[in-house]
This record gives C-alpha cells, structure tokens and sequence, in this order.
C-alpha cells in the first residue's frame, strides 16, 4: 500500500510519508530518519531491523557512513564504540569481543579489532 508518491527515482526528490502526522514531507523532520523499502519513503522515529540510523546522513542506512561503526543495542551509527566494545573496522560495526575472527585481537588502546 503506496504512502506518498515517489516524485521520482531520485531520493533528492522523493516524498516522504511521516506515519505520525499521516503527511507527504519533501523531507523527514529532525527527529525523525528516512528510510525506504524499494517501493515506498517513509520517516521513522527509529529505524527497523538490519539497519541504523545515521546522525550525519539522518537516514537509517544498511551499512553506517565511513568513520562510523554501527551500535546494535542503539541501533545507530557511532564515531566512537562504548566501553567494553571494540570497532570492527570491515564491517564497520561495534563487537563484545574480536573472538569471531580468530586471527584478530581486540586493541584496548584503540578500541578496535586488530590483526
């Protein structure tokens, strides 16, 4: 069931359907991410499984921007992974531990998993 109609292919363009207010936005307010399922745009207030929101781009994406790392239990993008979590720099995401690739060793100078 169509939300808003995508104006065009381009997301620059795009129309935006906000679920709170039931409005057609040409972009998701600031306490909202945008995101799209192929078929329809939508600003959500968090964004759904397998993708997180990005501060910068205000978007939930499937893979956090360059420099950032994505937190599971915030379901956002971080420059920085919290204490007692290390930053996988391949799949740019926050770890409990670096164990999952038994030729890398988590750095507590760094906060990163190292080979």
């Amino acid at each position: 069931m169509p939300v808003c109609p995508n104006v065009s292919s381009l997301v620059l363009n795009a129309s935006w359907g906000d679920l709170l207010t039931r409005r057609c936005l040409r972009r998701c307010s600031a306490l909202s991410y945008s995101f799209t399922n192929g078929t329809n745009n939508y600003c959500l207030n968090s964004c759904p499984n397998n993708t997180w929101a990005s501060i910068t781009d205000q978007a939930c994406l499937a893979q956090c921007p360059n420099n950032t790392f994505a937190h599971n239990a915030t379901t956002t993008c971080v420059e920085q992974c919290p204490p007692g979590e290390w930053a996988d720099l391949v799949k740019r995401q926050c770890m409990p531990n670096c164990t999952f690739n038994s030729s890398l060793y988590s750095d507590d100078s760094t906060d990163t998993c190292v080979a």
